[in-house]
C-alpha cells in the first residue's frame, strides 16, 4: 500500500482576522496601495483561488483598510468557501487517520467541490484514491464474475460501487472501461435505467470520454421514443 501523507503540516492555517474599518484607509496608508491590494485580492477570488483571496482580505483587515462593498462581498465569500473546504478537509484527515478511507475520500471530494484549487486537499485525495485501488480492483473482479454468470443486477451494483470509489491511476481506466462495457450489456437486456446509471458514473470519472457521452445521448433518444410510444398507448412505462 502506498504511504499516505502525514496529517500535520499540510493544510495551510487560516488567518484569524478582526473587523475591518469601513472608513477608508487608515492614517498614513496610501489610498492607491489599498486599491491595488483590493484589486489583487479580488482578482484571486474571481479566479477561484480562495486561499490567497482570504489572506489578502485578512491583511486588509489587519491594516484597518477596506474595499468597495461588492468587492468585500466577493472576498468574504472566498473566505467562507475556504473555511468550509478546510473543515471538510480536516474531517477527511481524521477519517483517513482512523482507517476509514471511504469516508476520507468523500470528505476530500466535498472539499474540492467547494474549492477545486485547494491543492493540498487534491494531493491528499489522490493519495487516498490510490490507497483504495486494491479494494476497487476486487469490486471489479466481483462484477466481472457476476456478469459472466448472468447476474447483471449484482454486476451493476458492484461496478457502481467501484466507480463511486473514484479510483486513481490504471484502476480508474479499468473501472471506466468496464462500466462502459457493462452498460452495453444492460442496454441490450432492456435495463435502460441501470445502463444510464453506469454510463453517467463512468463519465463523471472521465468527462473526456466521447464514447460515453454518445452512449448517453443515444440512450436518452431511446427513452424519449419509448416514452412517446407508451404515452400514445396510454399505458404505464415499462422500463
Amino acid at each position: 500500500m502506498r504511504r499516505l501523507l502525514p496529517a500535520a503540516g499540510l493544510l495551510p492555517a487560516l488567518l484569524v482576522t478582526g473587523c475591518a474599518s469601513r472608513g477608508g484607509p487608515p492614517s498614513g496608508q496610501d489610498t492607491a496601495s489599498v486599491e491595488a491590494a483590493c484589486v489583487e485580492a479580488v482578482g484571486q477570488a474571481a479566479a477561484g483561488d480562495h486561499q490567497v483571496a482570504a489572506e489578502g482580505l485578512a491583511k486588509l483587515e489587519e491594516a484597518g483598510a477596506t474595499c468597495p462593498t461588492d468587492e468585500m462581498a466577493l472576498l468574504e465569500d472566498s473566505r467562507r468557501r475556504l473555511e468550509e473546504a478546510d473543515a471538510l478537509a480536516r474531517q477527511g484527515l481524521a477519517a483517513r487517520d482512523a482507517g476509514d478511507l471511504e469516508a476520507a475520500s468523500r470528505s476530500f471530494s466535498s472539499a474540492l467541490e467547494i474549492y477545486p484549487r485547494y491543492h493540498w486537499v487534491r494531493r491528499l485525495d489522490e493519495e487516498v484514491r490510490l490507497a483504495r485501488s486494491d479494494w476497487v480492483a476486487d469490486l471489479l473482479d466481483r462484477a466481472r464474475r457476476a456478469q459472466a454468470s448472468g447476474r447483471l443486477e449484482l454486476a451493476s451494483q458492484a461496478a457502481l460501487q467501484a466507480l463511486a470509489a473514484r479510483p486513481a491511476g490504471a484502476v480508474l481506466d479499468e473501472a471506466v472501461a468496464f462500466g462502459s462495457q457493462l452498460g452495453h450489456k444492460l442496454f441490450s437486456a432492456g435495463e435502460f435505467l441501470a445502463a444510464e446509471a453506469l454510463w453517467r458514473a463512468a463519465l463523471a470519472l472521465d468527462p473526456s470520454d466521447a464514447r460515453l457521452a454518445r452512449h448517453l445521448h443515444a440512450l436518452e433518444t431511446t427513452l424519449r421514443t419509448l416514452e412517446a410510444i407508451v404515452a400514445e398507448d396510454g399505458g404505464p412505462p415499462r422500463f
